[in-house]
């Protein structure tokens, strides 16, 4: 969101990488032979595949990827961080699994914790907000609302209520 309000003419790259996108699925349509891509299988013909190589290529189609569009949206930092970090039970990495077994001293699994849990919650709430105050600002300059004057305020709000956590 906030490149492309930021860079106009990042949104048609941003529609047209879809396309590549696209030709992902067909290939791994017509790599499985799982039933849940038979109608995809059925559209996806050599024809129809070529066709979209072909538009991919005559138009420099490319694949966005996250880190590069965060670095192109300047928010390196928050990717890097934030991002990574909540992004880890996602993908589920071997660290991430911790959070969902406990284990005794000889490493034998005693027990699953089932229920919701509020582990760093201050701190995905806080990421959160931050992420809103980013889209607020991002969207008020691509309508001309010009609000700075508030946003500075809550900016220096939410940077002084930051301190106020220490696990944040």
């Amino acid at each position: 969101l906030k490149l492309i309000c930021d860079d106009k003419s990042f949104v048609k790259e941003y529609i047209l990488s879809d396309q590549v996108r696209r030709l992902k699925w067909m290939k791994i349509a017509h790599q499985n032979n799982n039933p849940l891509f038979d109608e995809l299988r059925q559209y996806a013909t050599s024809e129809i595949r070529q066709k979209l190589k072909d538009e991919i290529n005559k138009h420099n189609i490319k694949d966005l990827k996250k880190e590069q569009v965060a670095d192109r949206a300047k928010l390196q930092e928050m990717y890097n961080t934030d991002y990574r970090l909540l992004c880890e039970d996602i993908h589920i990495v071997p660290r991430s699994l911790e959070h969902y077994i406990n284990a005794n001293t000889n490493g034998i699994i005693i027990d699953f914790p089932w229920g919701p849990s509020d582990d760093d919650l201050q701190y995905i709430l806080f990421t959160a907000v931050r992420i809103l105050f980013i889209s607020l600002v991002t969207t008020t300059k691509l309508f001309n609302v010009d609000i700075t004057e508030v946003l500075t305020k809550i900016d220096q709000t939410l940077t002084l209520l930051a301190s106020q956590f220490e696990d944040i």
